[in-house]
């Protein structure tokens, strides 16, 4: 398990550092935008780890279900706990960065980009292979749920500070 999950790491960062520019290659094209960052915020970063993750499970979930005989409510729980740990970790390591000890740098935050997904692809895969029970319309509502809150939030950004 320790290996595959190094290599989806890998994996989700190389795809999540082509993203970064995507917006950008596309000319400012607006539905790429809904996926990509399409300015320097902290939320619009967080699509770098998001997107990939959920791609990520659904692809393997669709090309290896039957081979390896997936479960599919222990599969997109840890998807699901994949993609937040992933966040919430991205969030901690930049909040404590720069409010902590006010450190700013691109190292720090591409750093915090492949942490969070490490960290998010270890615990989601720990979920899938020890976690027994899961509520599969709940998981999914939630995926759901986070998914339209990065859309409406890319075409409408509150005024909070995560968004400037």
């Amino acid at each position: 398990m320790t290996k595959s999950v190094f290599k989806s790491t890998i994996i989700l960062f190389i795809t999540g550092f082509f993203l970064h520019y995507a917006y950008d290659i596309s000319n400012n094209n607006f539905l790429v935008g809904l996926f990509t960052p399409i300015n320097e915020s902290v939320f619009e970063h967080l699509k770098l780890a998001f997107y990939p993750i959920l791609s990520w499970w659904l692809i393997l979930y669709i090309f290896k279900e039957d081979i390896y005989n997936i479960n599919k409510e222990r599969w997109f729980t840890g998807c699901l706990v994949s993609i937040i740990t992933s966040i919430l970790t991205i969030l901690s390591i930049y909040y404590i960065m720069k409010c902590g000890f006010e450190l700013e740098s691109i190292f720090i935050d591409i750093l915090s980009l492949y942490v969070g997904l490490l960290t998010g692809q270890f615990l989601g895969y720990h979920i899938y292979k020890y976690y027994l029970k899961t509520n599969f319309v709940i998981v999914m509502i939630l995926v759901l749920l986070i998914f339209i809150s990065f859309i409406i939030f890319t075409i409408y950004p509150p005024n909070v500070l995560i968004f400037k």
